[in-house]
């Protein structure tokens, strides 16, 4: 019964959220009425310059932005946006625990609050999954061009060849263009390069990269960054095994209630027969 009631109420937040969502890309009022309050948030801000209220704006900004969402949105869900969907998220908690306990209400405020960032970096998580395999070919392709004295230019534009997936396709562009008009702020560009990713390989990419700026011993890091892509591979076919077994596991279950529903299904015939 409680696994029931659990369930509808995820049911039921998930299809609400999805008619905020879309709600807010349709409806002209509901367009108004939140940049109405974006604008009001944004106003808000202005004026807490070097307060505690400020950094908190600044660290929700720089955590959309290094985790892809506002690359993935187009910039369309901006920091105010986000506050927004999370008061809303907490307002959703708070009325589904009124309805289930009050209790409970103490905990609505915080998972209001968590809900969105896990959605954040859910999403994050399975972007950074698909550039493994760029990720991967920008380390073969700097290895052996760094080795060989390749100049940063010409490294990062070959970089950008390599890369197939939007998101780090574009960043790589943007820092191959800030190179070539200003290449003396290089390490400006490269640490705003890796700002835009929640991920360590790519981090690990900028490095070598300013690495191969400085002329320094490249070695080690190249062997160290492939170390970690090695590990990186394991763990990738780690998971790839584990979800194997559990879709063999899940098929056999299915398989055995299958079985189990035409054994009953005949007792019960059998049973209505000698009737």
């Amino acid at each position: 019964m409680i696994n029931s009631i659990v369930l509808g109420v995820a049911v039921i937040i998930s299809v609400m959220v999805g008619v905020i969502v879309y709600d807010m890309a349709t409806s002209k009022t509901l367009k108004n009425t939140l940049n109405s309050t974006e604008k009001g948030i944004a106003n808000m801000t202005k004026g807490l310059k070097g307060t505690r209220e400020q950094d908190l704006y600044s660290e929700i900004e720089q955590f959309l932005i290094k985790n892809g969402i506002y690359f993935m949105s187009n910039g369309k869900v901006s920091t105010e946006k986000f506050i927004l969907f999370q008061l809303l998220t907490v307002i959703l908690m708070i009325i589904v625990c009124m309805r289930l306990n009050q209790k409970l209400i103490i905990l609505a405020i915080p998972a209001g609050i968590i809900i969105p960032i896990a959605i954040v970096k859910l999403s994050n998580s399975q972007d950074n999954d698909k550039m493994q395999g760029d990720i991967e070919r920008c380390i073969n392709t700097m290895a052996i061009e760094i080795k060989h004295g390749v100049h940063v230019q010409d490294l990062v534009f070959d970089l950008f060849m390599q890369v197939k997936n939007r998101r780090l396709k574009k960043a790589i562009l943007e820092l191959a263009a800030n190179i070539n008009i200003d290449a003396q702020n290089v390490v400006v560009y490269i640490e705003e390069f890796k700002s835009k990713f929640n991920e360590e390989q790519i981090e690990q990419i900028g490095d070598l990269i300013l690495q191969s700026v400085n002329q320094e011993n490249t070695d080690k890091i190249v062997d160290a960054v492939k170390f970690r892509l090695g590990v990186i591979q394991s763990e990738k076919e780690a998971r790839e095994r584990k979800r194997t077994e559990r879709i063999t596991s899940s098929m056999n279950i299915l398989i055995y209630l299958v079985i189990l529903i035409f054994i009953l299904q005949s007792i019960m015939q059998a049973i209505y027969s000698v009737m």
